[in-house]
């Protein structure tokens, strides 16, 4: 079966696969990109996750699909975005990592809007969630931009935490198109 490209404004998206290895294992070996996600994993648990991810995207049910995303005009690779069902429910929790080199050019706000568009459009899903540490500006207004509520922060595992809610409606939609985040599914 051939790996569905999506394409946003600027980004395109497809289903990380076994070529996509070492820029997985840096991002989730790097302390830079980990500093406000967890400690960076060990060699052997970065293998396993990358496994793990690798048998998720290819199962037939759904439970988390991780993609991964590069720069349309260069072919330049940006990071890998995840969408995580919780729970046997609607509610999808997203993530993103990018390199350091992409931070700051808006590429954060345009991945996390298409792949709310891609779950929408192929697995049905209106409801969305994602956790950051409340210190961690750049994700808020990530998610500010794209219409996320934003619950009380509370502390897990020793971190300030917050969670973020967003019951996507047609009006967040037409908003994510007006801003020019998303183009077409291709």
């Amino acid at each position: 079966m051939l790996n569905k490209c999506y394409l946003s404004q600027r980004l395109r998206f497809r289903l990380l696969d076994e070529g996509d290895k070492g820029q997985y294992i840096a991002l989730y070996q790097s302390p830079k990109v980990m500093r406000n996600i967890a400690p960076p994993l060990s060699d052997e648990d970065v293998e396993t996750a990358f496994t793990t991810t690798l048998k998720l995207n290819k199962a037939k049910g759904i439970k988390q699909k991780v993609w991964a995303v590069h720069e349309r005009q260069d072919n330049g690779f940006c990071g890998i975005g995840m969408a995580k069902w919780k729970n046997q429910s609607d509610d999808v929790e997203l993530g993103l990592m990018l390199v350091p080199e992409c931070n700051g050019k808006d590429f954060g706000t345009e991945a996390v809007g298409k792949i709310i568009d891609i779950v929408q459009a192929d697995y049905h899903i209106t409801d969305f969630q994602a956790n950051f540490q409340s210190h961690h500006r750049p994700v808020r207004k990530i998610l500010t931009n794209l219409g996320f509520a934003f619950e009380e922060p509370e502390i897990i595992g020793g971190q300030k935490m917050v969670k973020a809610i967003l019951r996507d409606t047609e009006s967040q939609s037409h908003k994510r198109r007006i801003l020019n985040i998303s183009a077409p599914i291709g």
